[in-house]
């Protein structure tokens, strides 16, 4: 069984997650502390289980760039980190109760890969390609791998399903949530298009989705989607000085309008990559009332 399963089923038993020995188990709390861990450290690392309670977890082992997904409370899975004999594989669920981060579980596989092993996702590339468009605390994300198999969702992603992080991560898009069979990330995969800025029914809400396929060597490796506004019938009614109502039950017939615009963000053509950016920064500032100035040369068509 994967370990994003199994702290699944036992939900987050330290006794059963512990006395596993296909994986270094390390317990943390919210300040990334390690409050427990079983032996498997020290066939992996020479570190002695015992001796680590209380000790920040990179103080034991860097991480990089999944550190800040933990601290983010970003569930992952099969993800690598480099020492020097090769490339450990790393899991991780955050554990969280009444809305707030108590910390998590991580694990890392007692099997290392080889530096040259790119069968897998790294997702420090993409962070690190898309970061200036992609908030992982607050916007919803989620990347699937070439066999649709969730390796990376945020709690944002999860809330707007009405299920848990754990409850997803490791399972195939299409069987991870509620309707989840309506996902088009298999779409984009396969087309390698991306889409941005479309509207998408989802759990009674209207919302705004961007997917994008990933692409390594020419060929799609995974694509990532995310959420950018939660409920674009809410922001119609807000800007319209309306009171907001209930969103429609999940599964309830509900035609979706187009609206009072004559315009909208598909009205803009173009999809390359600084359109793309452009698309997202107008649907980001379309969630706030604040004045925008537009700047450019007379002709620019501003």
């Amino acid at each position: 069984m994967e370990f994003v399963q199994m702290v699944s089923r036992t939900e987050f038993d330290l006794k059963a997650l512990l006395g596993q020995r296909d994986w270094w188990v390390l317990a943390l709390d919210q300040d990334q502390r390690i409050r427990a861990a079983n032996d498997v450290g020290q066939a992996i690392l020479g570190l002695d289980g015992k001796d680590l309670t209380g000790r920040r977890l990179d103080d034991i082992v860097k991480l990089g760039h999944l550190t800040a997904l933990m601290a983010k409370g970003v569930s992952f899975r099969s993800q690598p980190a480099s020492v020097s004999t090769g490339k450990l594989i790393c899991h991780y669920v955050p554990e969280v109760a009444d809305g707030a981060l108590r910390g998590g579980v991580l694990a890392i596989d007692r099997r290392v890969r080889a530096h040259d092993d790119l069968s897998y996702i790294e997702l420090h590339e993409i962070v690190r390609t898309l970061g200036p468009i992609m908030d992982l605390a607050y916007e919803g994300t989620i990347i699937v791998d070439e066999e649709g198999i969730i390796v990376l969702v945020n709690q944002a992603m999860a809330d707007i399903f009405g299920v848990r992080t754990q409850d997803m991560i490791g399972r195939h898009i299409l069987e991870a949530y509620p309707n989840s069979k309506l996902s088009r990330l298999p779409i984009v995969m396969k087309t390698g298009k991306a889409e941005v800025g479309w509207p998408h029914f989802l759990n009674g809400r209207e919302i705004i989705a961007c997917r994008y396929p990933l692409i390594r060597d020419g060929r799609a490796i995974g694509a990532l989607g995310k959420v950018l506004i939660q409920d674009v019938h809410d922001r119609v009614r807000l800007a319209k000085g309306a009171p907001l109502q209930e969103p429609a039950p999940a599964g309830s017939p509900r035609v979706a309008k187009g609206g009072d615009f004559k315009y909208d963000i598909n009205s803009i053509i173009g999809h390359s990559k600084v359109m793309r950016s452009l698309k997202e920064t107008l649907l980001r500032v379309a969630e706030r009332g604040s004045n925008v100035l537009l700047v450019g040369e007379s002709g620019t068509v501003k």
